[in-house]
């Protein structure tokens, strides 16, 4: 697309295809387009007074089981990477802090093996979790596990659901 064909798309629209073809347009009544039902389906509205309930209408249980399966395929597949990303930020800290211990390659990689599995639930919470973080917003979602007010979130709130290191 040049600048000109640009222009023109500012006053009527999108019309111009990419390849210079010219737009296939077609009229359509859109009375005609679709007579049945319109609303919510019975089953929809008998769950209207249930959000946890209508949440799993739309998003099914079956998802968040295949969500978790994924992810922990994810991290079984990437752990010598999981591992190696751990040892850079270990030696990033050994250089701002000297003083502290660092683990081993073996070390991390038996600590980062021992971690169960993700379970459906607990990605729901993080979910519920990252609703809580956008309605009562900090600089880093990390804060929402501080024992202090940071923000509008009262403290403690979001440890009593999931652990920080989860």
């Amino acid at each position: 697309m040049n600048d000109a064909q640009l222009r023109e798309m500012t006053k009527d629209g999108w019309n111009i295809l990419a390849d210079g073809a010219p737009p296939i347009h077609v009229e359509v009544d859109e009375d005609k387009q679709f007579s049945g039902y319109r609303g919510p389906s019975r089953e929809a509205a008998l769950l209207w007074d249930d959000p946890y309930g209508l949440f799993l209408f739309f998003l099914p249980r079956r998802m968040w089981e295949d969500i978790a399966i994924q992810s922990n395929r994810y991290r079984e597949d990437n752990m010598q990477q999981i591992v190696e990303n751990m040892t850079k930020r270990r030696q990033t800290q050994r250089t701002e802090r000297p003083g502290r211990r660092s683990k081993s390659l073996e070390e991390l990689a038996a600590s980062v093996m021992t971690i169960p599995p993700i379970k459906p639930h607990e990605i729901l919470v993080w979910m519920g979790l990252l609703l809580g973080n956008m309605l009562c917003k900090t600089k880093d979602i990390r804060d929402q596990w501080k024992r202090e007010t940071v923000g509008a979130a009262p403290p403690g709130t979001f440890g009593q659901l999931m652990v920080r290191k989860r």
